[in-house]
C-alpha cells in the first residue's frame, strides 16, 4: 500500500503546531528546573540530534549544507544563538506567566515580520492579502 505524502505533510504539519504552541510552556518549566541558557542549549541540542538524524536519513548529505558560503552560515548561526540565548533568557526571567504570555505574543509576531521585511530587500511585491494579514497578527498580538 502506497502512502499519500500529503497526508504524511499534513500529519507534520499539525505535529508542527502543536509542539509550536505548547513551547514556551515547555520552556518555562524546563527554565524553572536547569535554569534559562540551560534549557535553551539542552532543548536546541535534542532538536538539532533529530535534524541530524532526519538528515542523515534522507538522501542530502552534510556536505550539501557546507558548501553554502562560510559568512552565510556564520551570520545565521550567530543570529540563531543569539535569538535562542535571548528568548530563554526572557522565558526564565518572566516574573508570572501572564508576563510569559506576552513574551510569547511578542515572539509570535516575527514570522509576519520577516515576510513584511524580505519584500524590499528581494525586491518582491506582495498580494493584497499581505496588508488584512500583517494588520490581523499584529491586532491579536496587541490585544
Amino acid at each position: 500500500m502506497r502512502r499519500n505524502p500529503g497526508n504524511l505533510s499534513t500529519g507534520s504539519g499539525l505535529g508542527a503546531i502543536l509542539l509550536w504552541s505548547t513551547t514556551f510552556a515547555f520552556a518555562r518549566s524546563l527554565s524553572e528546573q536547569v535554569g534559562p541558557l540551560t534549557a535553551g542549549a539542552a532543548v536546541y541540542l535534542i532538536g538539532g540530534a533529530f535534524c541530524l538524524v532526519r538528515l542523515v536519513w534522507s538522501a542530502k548529505t552534510v556536505a550539501q549544507f557546507l558548501k553554502l558560503a562560510r559568512p552565510y552560515l556564520l551570520g545565521c548561526g550567530f543570529l540563531f544563538v543569539f535569538y535562542t540565548a535571548a528568548i530563554y533568557l526572557a522565558v526564565g526571567l518572566a516574573k508570572d506567566r501572564e508576563q510569559l504570555l506576552e513574551i510569547a505574543l511578542v515572539n509570535y509576531l516575527w514570522p509576519a515580520l520577516t515576510v513584511l521585511f524580505s519584500l524590499p530587500l528581494l525586491k518582491k511585491r506582495a498580494s493584497l492579502w499581505l496588508v488584512p494579514g500583517t494588520v490581523l497578527a499584529l491586532t491579536g498580538s496587541a490585544w
